[in-house]
């Protein structure tokens, strides 16, 4: 849902998409306002920074970095070739 649009994600969208699929909005603010998250969160910050990633989705695969979402395919692809070689691509013929 969130990831569906462009644009800044405030407070409002995640709340508003939170109710959409059935979670308990307060909650999900009493959570969301928790120390612990703030320092996760910048802890991911600080990860995307050193590793010169400053996108969303930034993902690193067998220290191969995907900046931007390449695809419900194209990752499921990656995916199993990690898992069934331990390389973001196998050699051979694509499946």
């Amino acid at each position: 849902m969130l990831d569906a649009s462009r644009g800044v994600v405030d407070g409002n969208r995640v709340l508003a998409a939170a109710k959409a699929i059935g979670l308990d909005s307060a909650r999900v603010s009493t959570i969301a306002n928790q120390d612990l998250l703030a320092d996760v969160i910048t802890a991911h910050v600080r990860l995307g920074d050193a590793l010169e990633i400053q996108a969303t989705p930034g993902i690193v695969i067998k220290g191969v970095a995907i900046v931007g979402y390449p695809g419900a395919k194209a990752l499921a692809n990656v995916i199993e070739s990690a898992q069934r070689c331990g390389n973001v691509v196998c050699g051979g013929a694509p499946r």
